[in-house]
């Protein structure tokens, strides 16, 4: 998510130099860069569309994998009777017992 967070604030920083501002979120930054790269008279110059188009890309390969990777936290979580149990604890949700119920299988070694 670290990663992701910082593809979409590059692009966010790169877009501003050229007076382009998007809001935060990668939802935003998702719904306005076809826009942006459609625009021919935004003063992007080719490259930077090129460069845009890339970086929006790997932005949307992390957001499928960090989606991806849930779905397994989560599958993980409703199989495992510890980490259901420390969900049952306010404030504590499946990622977060999941890390816990594994850190603390760790440690056991």
């Amino acid at each position: 998510m670290k990663a992701r967070t910082a593809q979409g604030n590059q692009i966010r920083g790169l877009l501003s130099e050229f007076g382009i501002v998007i809001p935060k979120g990668i939802e935003a930054i998702a719904k306005r860069i076809p826009e942006i790269l459609e625009d021919g008279e935004n003063g992007l110059p080719g490259t930077m569309r090129r460069l845009l188009e890339r970086l929006a890309d790997n932005l949307k390969e992390m957001d499928r994998q960090e989606k991806e990777l849930d779905a397994q936290i989560r599958a993980w979580h409703n199989e495992n009777e510890a980490s259901r149990k420390l969900a049952e604890i306010p404030g504590i949700g499946p990622i977060t017992a999941s890390a816990l119920v594994d850190q603390w299988a760790i440690r056991r070694i």
